[in-house]
């Protein structure tokens, strides 16, 4: 089943890319919409596919003790993607530069929210050895 999600996702951005690329040269703005609207089909599909894996982490956090390292990664997650898509988007349009900024800004702003994790980490690495 998931193969053939896969297979239709990916046949949905090909049609994408094929009609922009044939609408380039006949009207540039059709292609530019073009490429959005299937960016947009592709990312909701995929943010459809991640609700049900967030919905099961929160269950396992709740049952357990583990709350705060599930939501540091949830949060990771969310950063990644939200960074990914936009860089990529800022790449479409020839703009390599812009994305990777956001991906520097996205990468530090991950390495601020691990790092209350990190030091949880180390003193208990330090705890152990002591």
């Amino acid at each position: 089943m998931e193969i053939t999600e896969i297979l239709k996702i990916t046949g949905i951005g090909l049609f994408a890319v094929i009609l922009a690329f044939i609408f380039k040269e006949l009207k540039q703005e059709y292609s530019v919409m073009l490429m959005i609207a299937g960016g947009i089909i592709i990312t909701l599909w995929g943010l459809a596919k991640v609700y049900p894996v967030v919905d099961y982490i929160r269950e396992l956090t709740d049952s357990g003790n583990i709350t705060e390292y599930f939501s540091v990664i949830l949060k990771v997650l969310g950063i990644s993607f939200i960074v990914q898509t936009g860089a990529d988007i800022c790449r479409d349009f020839g703009e390599a530069s812009v994305a990777s900024k956001i991906e520097f800004a996205g990468k530090a702003v991950i390495l601020v929210i691990v790092l209350p994790v990190l030091k949880s980490v180390i003193s208990m690495g330090l705890e152990l050895l002591a």
